[in-house]
Order: structure tokens, then sequence, then C-alpha cells
């Protein structure tokens, strides 16, 4: 259910239902939530028909509200669908530098840092396709690989591949034997070299590009941590173990981020000169 609710700036109330969506019984319900500055939501789904293998046909129907991102007018419930093939966003980001972004958590190959202008994801002639789901060639998109029915990946999409959105940027496990994105945030107010920062949930990871759309494949960059005494940390051990990072910006456009497995929230800044690449 997305409900709305008036806000006096301390408290929420009158809540008003605007629209219901199916939920199944299996895969991943989403998700991520944004409004825009017209007051329509952008909505994004999961594949909660099918949370492994290559997402079988749900993320390309057209029809089904499953692995997509959609757009909800309030005032009437209305709902469009502006985006498809995504497999279990994680933070939609209507970005500084004029894109759209979001992570796309993988299934067992790479994880995702997508990129889109806004106007060409609002622009509904054209549905954007991420490539997740079986599509008509037989194979789904994770990152720039080619993903058969059983989940594994069968070679590279060449870059630029025509009718599909290749993610901003992609990174593997580094020998992690699984991992979850978590992100992004572009906040001018921390951030000079960094154009977008995102993270891992289990290993507490920090990532980053440095410049947004419309190029694709870019480095990734792993970022190091420093507390307020300039000491070297890692969001897991500032948790007490696995820290599941939620990274926001505050009204001001400076960065922060809470660990859900401590409950606490951290603010964020860049002060040392761009870290290594990670090794994919």
């Amino acid at each position: 259910m997305v409900y709305g609710y008036d806000f006096d700036g301390v408290n929420l109330s009158n809540p008003q239902a605007i629209r219901s969506f199916e939920v199944n019984h299996t895969g991943h319900t989403g998700g991520g939530m944004t409004v825009m500055d017209d007051g329509s939501i952008l909505l994004a789904f999961g594949d909660n028909g099918d949370a492994f293998q290559d997402g079988r046909t749900f993320a390309q129907d057209d029809v089904s509200h499953l692995n997509e991102i959609v757009k909800i007018d309030p005032a009437t419930g209305d709902v469009v669908t502006v985006a498809k093939g995504v497999r279990n966003v994680q933070r939609l980001d209507v970005a500084s530098h004029g894109g759209f972004d979001y992570v796309d958590i993988g299934g067992n190959i790479a994880e995702e840092l997508n990129s889109v202008l806004l106007s060409d994801l609002l622009d509904t002639a054209t549905i954007e396709d991420f490539g997740w789901g079986r599509n008509a060639d037989g194979f789904a998109r994770e990152g720039m690989f080619y993903i058969d029915a059983g989940g594994n990946e069968v070679g590279t999409a060449p870059l630029g591949e025509s009718g599909f959105l290749q993610p901003l940027a992609q990174w593997g496990r580094e020998a992690a034997p699984f991992v979850a994105g978590s992100g992004p945030i572009s906040c001018g107010g921390s951030f000079t070299n960094i154009c977008t920062l995102f993270g891992d949930l289990l290993f507490g990871r920090v990532y980053a590009v440095q410049d947004g759309p419309p190029r694709i494949a870019k480095d990734v960059f792993l970022v190091n941590l420093f507390d307020v005494n300039f000491s070297p940390t890692t969001l897991t051990t500032l948790a007490g173990g696995r820290p599941d990072p939620r990274f926001f910006c505050f009204g001001d456009d400076t960065a922060g981020v809470l660990l859900e497995g401590s409950g606490d929230f951290y603010l964020l800044d860049e002060f040392a000169p761009v870290p290594e690449p990670a090794t994919f």
C-alpha cells in the first residue's frame, strides 16, 4: 500500500490510501521511493515473482508491475511504468548531476549502480529497460553479463548494447561469499571528487564513482574511512558487526549514513585523495 499523510513538520496525520499493489510470497519487494517536485511519486518494485535465477519473464512483462519503476499520481492513484528490467532496487536518488540513480542488488554475478537522465526516465514514450529478466534472446542482463535460466554467467554484453541501459558502474564480490549493494547518494555539500557514494549491506564496504552519466562502465573506487580523530575505521567496526548502512543526504546536501546494525547515525565528509580502484 502507498499512503499519503499530512505533515506539520513534526507529526504525520490523516492517512489516505493512494494505491495498492499485489505482493507475492517469494522474491524481493523492492524498493525505493522518491517524490518529485510536482508531487508525483516514483516507486520501485523488486523481483517479487522470482528472487533468483534470471528473473524469468516477469521483469520484461510490460503489464506486470514486478521488476519495474512506476510513476504514481497521488491525486488519482494512476500508475505509469517508466522503467523495467530491475531486480532488487536500493534507494532512488534524484541526483544533483541531473541523473536518476539507484543501486540494483545482483543475483550471483555483479552489483549495479544504474543512472539515467531524469528527463529520459520521465519520457514515457520509451520505457527504459535495465536488462534484468529473460529477454527475447533467452538471457537476462546482470551488470554487463548475460545470465542463463539457472542464474549463471554465459557471456559478456557488448559495450553500449542496443535496447538496454547498461550500468553506470558494476562491482563484484571481491572474494566475499555474498554481497548486497546499498545507496546511492550524491551530496554536493560533502563531496568534491566523489560524484556518487554507495556501499555493501553485509560487510560495510564503501564505494564511489567520480562522475555521473551519460558514460557507462565507470571505475569503482574503494573508499577508506576514518573517524573524527582521523584513525582508520570501518562501518562494521562502528556497528559492532553487520552494519546494514543506509546512506542519505541531509537537508543541507551533506552526507550521512544510518547503520541499522547499531541504530547510529554518522556524518560523512570527503577529505582524502581519491583512493585506488577496487578489483572486480
